[in-house]
């Protein structure tokens, strides 16, 4: 149980719990003839695992968006399967699964295996590590493809969307001049 709680720091039936875990413990109600934890142990597990179905649900999501964004892209479709596969590789890109967690091993094994904050890093981190993706394609077709962002400022006038727009056209008609250009 203490493991699984520590997994379940945070969220929000962790604290209900834990608050009956320190009764328990300074009741001294462990010594009791029936279990005081067993049903405390299917409640953080029951949590944990929705809460790991809910994180991998988004984790997917996200990766799916950014799969379909990047087969829209000129450079994926025109690079072979194999180097899109060595591509996926180099940015660590891979579906992650939490694998089984039908039982309060399994569960704690997931979380072991990659805990509630890695499954958030990991979502997170996906539009970076799929921008890569996109940059390392466009590499192999143009080598001096350039990936540029563009400045970013607040407009309040029509004055300031034309500056802006003058000094970004300057910007982008000297990086031209040393390749094409994928505005990120």
């Amino acid at each position: 149980l203490i493991d699984l709680l520590r997994h379940a720091r945070g969220l929000d039936f962790s604290e209900t719990i834990q608050t009956q875990v320190n009764a328990i413990v300074e009741e001294r109600r462990l010594l009791a003839a029936t279990d005081p934890l067993a049903d405390l142990v299917t409640q953080t597990v029951d949590g944990l695992r929705a809460t790991l179905t809910d994180t991998e649900s988004t984790y997917n999501t996200v990766y799916d968006q950014q799969m379909n964004m990047l087969e829209e892209t000129e450079g994926w479709k025109k690079i072979t399967k194999d180097q899109r596969d060595q591509i996926l590789s180099s940015v660590g890109l891979s579906k992650v699964s939490k694998g089984k967690v039908g039982n309060e091993d399994e569960v704690l094994a997931s979380l072991n295996r990659l805990s509630l904050e890695a499954w958030k890093t990991k979502t997170a981190a996906l539009p970076q590590q799929f921008a890569d993706a996109r940059k390392q394609a466009d590499k192999l077709l143009e080598p001096k493809t350039q990936h540029i962002s563009l400045s970013s400022g607040t407009l309040r006038t029509k004055e300031d969307i034309d500056t802006w727009i003058d000094k970004t056209r300057v910007d982008l008609l000297e990086k031209i001049q040393k390749g094409p250009i994928v505005i990120a």
